[in-house]
């Protein structure tokens, strides 16, 4: 897998603190589409040769200093401790620049555009690849289509009952699924002689259960489904000035379901009221839509308020959205506390007219890493939201308990280790003379 670059584009800032996560998704969608899978090897994307067009120099520095390879082996390592299968980083960026140097040839000669390798270039993926490969291989052969066993889940998506089976002396077998198993939530009726083992955990917001050594049995499990809300977004776009934005958008933190106009605050009608599927707005007829799951655009003067279903993908369910008005009066700091850490926060409507510093755009979120300098005007810090400089907005904030259940369990309590069919070595009760009353 081979991700990132056109990550690194001029939006680079509103979807950098999405990378890990989107990563992540990716991954788990991959063991659970595919349940024979036996390795995933994840890749430093290629340097960018130089600014232009969608990448600028902050878009270089990203990738060619390192820090995008820095993102891409988060993720190994988090994969690493929770998934059952190999999983492998490979440096394509370090494989180029190493190329280069050893050739003396100029880095151009290696590229066809300013991200993408022409022949000679990608003959130094192949062989940075193949090395990645030989070297598992050599240590852990892949297994032949026999050894596969039963594939995975047996039920639909979404059940909370299914079937694994493994064979005796087989590597492990998982079933993922969407949604994060709750506290002593997996029961099951064995249907194997062997008494196999049996872990689960959860990892992201999907749980994971495995069987090896021979254990087949029927599994019933509570899981909680990765949470869903609605909530409205504001987007104002204009064609005149004094403020000319013929096409606005926002990022939603999750994955859109559907979207509606719920309040149209301008003379231009929207072109369709609700929508359920993406659209890119260079190519579609309408107004106003949704672009990559998770961008809410609006274009052609269209200023409406939207209301937008989405699914958190990386929240906690036990997490609460909350709207509220902040302001900064007089120009002085102010703050808001509230009764657990906030996740992130993001304006909804600005509702002052303060020009003493640039007002935030609408579409503005925050998150715990968000940057803090001398010209910032708003963030949040551990249970507190906070505001400067004369600004007065409306802002939604998204606060979890301390503790999330969405916190990966990356190995099983001693209960989960194997099942036993044998009885205790001592009574519950013990024996006394003296009747009851």
């Amino acid at each position: 897998v081979a991700l990132g670059t056109n990550d690194a584009k001029t939006r680079l800032a509103d979807v950098r603190d999405q990378l890990v996560n989107r990563y992540k998704v990716i991954v788990l969608d991959l063991v659970r589409l595919e349940p024979r899978l036996q390795a995933i090897f994840l890749c430093a994307p290629v340097p960018i040769l130089r600014s232009g067009g969608d990448f600028d120099a902050d878009s270089l520095r990203f990738v060619n200093d390192g820090a995008m390879s820095d993102y891409v082996e988060e993720v190994v390592a988090w994969a690493r401790t929770g998934l059952a299968i190999h999983v492998g980083f490979i440096d394509h960026a370090a494989a180029m620049w190493d190329a280069v140097t050893d050739s003396g040839d100029p880095i151009d000669d290696f590229y066809k555009d300013v991200i993408h390798p022409d022949a000679r270039g990608a003959r130094v993926l192949g062989l940075s690849a193949a090395a990645a490969l030989d070297a598992w291989y050599a240590n852990t052969p892949p297994r032949e289509p026999a050894d596969w066993g039963w594939p995975s889940c047996a039920a639909p998506a979404g059940t909370r009952s299914f079937r694994l089976e493994s064979e005796d002396e087989k590597p492990a077998t998982n079933c993922v699924f969407d949604g994060q198993i709750v506290e002593d939530g997996v029961d099951y009726n064995q249907e194997s002689n062997a008494a196999g083992s049996l872990s689960y955990r959860n990892v992201g917001e999907f749980g994971v259960v495995q069987v090896t050594d021979g254990l087949r049995a029927l599994f019933y499990v509570d899981y909680c489904s990765t949470p869903c809300v609605t909530e409205s977004f504001r987007l104002e776009s204009y064609l005149d000035p004094p403020l000319p934005r013929p096409r606005v958008s926002i990022y939603v933190p999750g994955r859109i379901e559907s979207a509606r106009v719920g309040r149209r605050r301008g003379s231009t009608v929207e072109t369709v009221v609700d929508v359920d599927e993406s659209s890119d707005p260079d190519t579609s007829t309408d107004n106003w839509g949704y672009y990559e799951d998770s961008w809410l655009w609006a274009q052609g003067g269209l200023r409406a308020d939207f209301e937008v279903t989405y699914c958190m993908t990386d929240l906690d369910p036990a997490c609460t959205t909350t709207q509220v008005e902040i302001e900064s009066a007089s120009f002085q700091y102010a703050s808001m506390a509230f009764p657990e850490p906030i996740t992130r926060a993001r304006i909804f409507s600005v509702e002052s007219t303060t020009v003493l510093y640039p007002l935030p755009p609408i579409d503005f979120v925050v998150t715990p890493s968000t940057p803090v300098d001398a010209t910032t005007n708003w963030g949040i810090s551990e249970s507190d939201l906070w505001i400067d400089k004369g600004l007065a907005a409306k802002v939604y904030v998204t606060h979890c308990p301390p503790s999330p259940t969405a916190k990966p369990t990356l190995a099983p309590t001693d209960a989960t280790d194997a099942p036993t069919n044998a009885p205790t070595d001592t009574p519950t009760d013990t024996p006394t003379d003296t009747p009851t009353d």
